[in-house]
Formats: C-alpha cells, structure tokens, sequence
C-alpha cells in the first residue's frame, strides 16, 4: 500500500494507519475523509478496512469459542450436580464458577469454616461423658485416675 506521494509505508505505519482507520470506522467516516486524513488512497483505505474487518471477525469468531466452551463446561457441571444436591447449593456453585474471584473466596470460606467445626468437634470430643458398657451415660472428671 503506498502513500499519495508514491511511497509505501512501513509496517509499523500501516498498522497505526489501521487502528486509526478502525477508530474512524467505528465513528461512520466515509472512506474519501479518512484517505484525506491519513494521507492516502482511497484503494490504500479499501485494503486497510478489509483487513481491519478480518482482524475484528476473527477476535469475535475467537471470543464466541470461547464463551461457548465456558458455557458447555458449565451446563456440563451444573447437569451433574443437579439430583445430587438441592437446587439452591446447584445455583450457589453455577454462580462460583462464572466468577474466579467469588469461587476462591468462597473456597477460602469452606476451609475456615471446616477447620472451625474441626476444633469444635475435638472439643466437644473431650467434653463428652463417655457411654458404659450398659448404655448409661458415665461421666469422667477430666483429671481423675479413676480404675475402671
């Protein structure tokens, strides 16, 4: 592609030539205005917008695959879990997995949550009266040496 004068334009000229030409795209120039404002043909303008109109095809071609891969993971998870779960727990989890940030928290929360109930069971562990071999409720001192 070449310039008004003749001469062709670098690689990296025709690139910025060609997010400018986007940005005026995206603003409805006619081609005759941005030839004049970048300096160049109109057939230079008609090649620049043909290859910016491929670039934006294929990063929309790109981005729908990739929402359509998250999507079936998605469905494929949430199908799983259904009937195995309530639907609230099933609706909870879908949401985490659309969200990386609320998944890790979440995450984190379920791991506090566990150790707390841990400590409280070990507790409550030591706390309990023990059982006798006749099903009654025996209670034993902590520090007792009691001879059984």
């Amino acid at each position: 592609m070449s310039l008004k004068n003749g001469e062709r334009r670098s690689n990296d000229q025709r690139m910025l030539d060609r997010v400018k030409v986007a940005d005026m795209l995206v603003r409805c120039r006619h081609l005759h205005e941005i030839a004049t404002e970048l300096g160049v043909s109109i057939t230079t303008v008609k090649a620049d917008v043909k290859a910016v109109r491929e670039e934006w095809r294929r990063t929309y071609v790109e981005a729908v695959d990739t929402i359509a891969h998250e999507s079936i993971a998605f469905n494929n998870t949430v199908k799983r879990l259904m009937g195995h779960m309530d639907d609230k727990l099933a609706l909870e989890i879908a949401r985490e997995l659309t969200n990386p940030a609320l998944a890790a928290k979440s995450f984190e929360e379920a791991l506090t949550r566990d150790a707390q109930r841990k400590a409280t069971n070990a507790l409550a562990g030591r706390a309990a009266p023990t059982v006798g071999r006749a099903g009654v409720l025996a209670a034993q001192p902590d520090n007792a040496l009691v001879d059984q």
